[in-house]
């Protein structure tokens, strides 16, 4: 009998540690999807990381060179590589449309020579897609990297803005 009673005690304890773990479980996962975010609004731009909203100029004024760059130079060792300029020129583009409507006007770009706008702007429709800007010449890596050293140093940078700026 004492064998049997001690049977029934462990299938209690058994039952009681499932129901426990069970519980624990979808409390777990209420949390989990307590925190979820909501998907974004198509059109949304992504966020970018650092939030640079800070470095946005005021309407009409070009951002300083020194800032661009530092969006650019993703590691921080003062030099720009082509990867860090392939993961972090879209950034720039989402930061430049002040509007937030997925396209560069001219006046969101400016210092930027009318000739460098008007051969980036593929549909001739007085404005940049993300498309458009991503293809631009004036947005490839090797327009910077005139000694094709596979970096661009400030004072590079610099020189790049200058052949893309307007008088």
């Amino acid at each position: 009998m004492c064998l049997l009673s001690l049977y029934d005690t462990g299938d209690a304890v058994m039952t009681y540690m499932r129901t426990m773990i069970v519980a624990l479980a979808a409390v777990a996962a209420g949390v989990s999807l307590a925190r979820a975010q909501p998907p974004p609004r198509p059109g949304t731009p992504p966020q970018i990381e650092p939030d640079t909203k800070s470095l946005r100029p005021p309407p009409g004024q070009r951002m300083a060179a020194a800032d661009v760059f530092e969006l650019l130079d993703v590691n921080g060792d003062g030099t720009v590589s082509a990867a860090e300029w392939r993961e972090r020129k879209m950034a720039l583009f989402y930061l430049l449309d002040a509007d937030n409507d997925i396209y560069l006007e001219r006046g969101e770009v400016p210092g930027m020579s009318e000739e460098v706008f008007v051969a980036a702007d593929l549909d001739h429709d007085g404005r940049l897609s993300g498309f458009e800007f991503n293809q631009a010449m004036f947005t490839q890596f090797e327009t910077a990297d005139r000694d094709r050293a596979g970096t661009v140093t400030f004072e590079q940078f610099e020189q790049y803005r200058k052949r893309i700026s307007g008088p």
